[in-house]
């Protein structure tokens, strides 16, 4: 090992015991193969947590040991004899194959995390072999302690077993992606004192990149939403119509237009959100398909064509053959609902996206129901909503107003997801 490497960290433990549901936590990565399914990992592969395309650390994600007793019992018996000489003495035999595959990552790494399901008894039958092995392992070791099954639960008889073993245990729960989480499962590291110095300082800088990533991530997904809402309440929509001809069709079209416009750009925004925060491959239900805030679009569109008509028929303008004339559809001042809607369903995206997690495989949900959505807003924040949305519509001070829409979100975020100060 180089002086001040970058860490890597082995995941071992039996099949089918969330290795791999934890390596898609701690990277931000959804892409990582994740199935109930016994035997989805079939080799060690390696994946890295990356931050602005710098690899900080690396995590092996392992498929289990399959002759965990035989290889401990060869180990004890020669017990003089270092991995490596196992590792050459039995390299080429088909039934050692992928086992000694995980003993060389094991090997390669600095430290081991090995994952045990607490919702299944202790075994020493089962799970005594492999104990054994991680324990003539010299690098620091933590078990991560995953309850895959809520309604059953031995904590307690595992942390018996494992703290006789000098064990560091920690519950950790891979579909919880959360800044608090990974935080807390790096301290529990930290409590080993007998840790490298350079080891220490960069689980330090691991622990900070965390933090630092989240803090982005948060004030992006912030600055996007922002942008979305101006966007929308900037845009409009346009149609050439013939007073005679087209006005019985117009309206039909244009409000399905806008609408469908309107939803785009709802759509790319929160998709620029999901990338960011790692989910590539996120399935998102969003039941609307097209934007529905508390507006009446048609009355609104209706009245502004009746007074095209009324100032042209006022003027005597009315030809023989059709003229060509255009209809705009967009917000108004008084649509200040539009906002409201908009921002409920925003929010509400980036805290089911936050506390979602990366081997979660469940599509998100977008909530519709007014009735099951947080209270996101004071009275006070809803009285500056109006006004920003006022100023966004006409065009009045539009930096302005984007900026205190964006100090706002950030003071709701903060209040309703998640403090990073609090936790820091």
């Amino acid at each position: 090992m180089t002086s001040n490497p970058t860490l890597t960290f082995a995941v071992i433990g039996k099949p089918n015991k969330g290795k791999s549901s934890i390596i898609s936590a701690l990277t931000f990565d959804n892409t990582i193969e994740v199935s109930s399914k016994i035997g989805t990992t079939k080799e060690a592969n390696r994946y890295a947590y990356k931050y602005q395309d710098k690899e900080i650390c690396y995590f092996y994600d392992t498929p289990g040991f399959e002759q965990a007793k035989a290889i401990y019992n060869l180990l004890d018996k020669n017990k003089n004899k270092p991995f490596t000489d196992f590792i050459q003495e039995h390299r080429d035999e088909k039934n050692y194959k992928k086992d000694i595959k995980i003993i060389e990552a094991l090997l390669k790494s600095h430290f081991i995390i090995w994952v045990v399901n607490i919702s299944e008894k202790y075994n020493k039958h089962a799970i005594g072999s492999e104990l054994e092995i991680i324990k003539t392992l010299k690098q620091q070791k933590l078990v991560l302690l995953n309850q895959i099954e809520q309604d059953k639960d031995y904590t307690d008889e595992w942390k018996n077993v494992l703290e006789k073993e000098k064990f560091t245990t920690y519950s950790f729960d891979p579909l919880d992606s959360s800044f608090l989480n990974i935080k807390n499962l790096f301290d529990k590291i930290f409590e080993n004192k007998i840790i490298k110095k350079d080891y220490r300082e960069n689980l330090i800088n691991i622990q900070n990149t965390y933090e630092k990533h989240y803090r982005e991530n948060l004030d992006y997904s912030i600055k996007k939403i922002t942008s979305m809402i101006a966007a929308i309440l900037a845009y409009e929509e346009k149609e050439t119509f013939y007073i005679k001809k087209d006005i019985d069709n117009l309206k039909i079209k244009l409000i399905q237009n806008f609408r469908e416009e309107i939803y785009k750009l709802e759509k790319r925004d929160k998709k620029e959100i999901e990338k960011r925060w790692g989910y590539l491959e996120i399935e998102v239900k969003d039941r609307r398909k097209e934007f529905d805030a508390k507006m009446d679009l048609e009355s609104s569109l209706l009245e502004s064509l009746a007074n095209i008509l009324k100032k042209i028929i006022f003027i005597g303008l009315i030809p023989s053959k059709p003229s060509k004339k255009t209809a705009k559809c967009s917000f108004q001042k008084k649509d200040i609902d539009v906002s409201f809607t908009l921002l409920n369903r925003a929010l509400s995206h980036l805290d089911q996206l936050i506390n979602h997690g990366h081997a979660n495989r469940k599509p998100l949900e977008i909530i519709n129901d007014e009735n099951n959505q947080k209270e996101w807003f004071s009275q006070e924040d809803k009285d500056s909503i109006a006004k920003i949305h006022r100023d966004l519509v006409s065009d009045r001070n539009p930096d302005n107003a984007k900026e205190e829409l964006q100090n706002l979100l950030r003071n709701t975020v903060a209040n309703k997801i998640i403090d990073l100060n609090k936790i820091s």
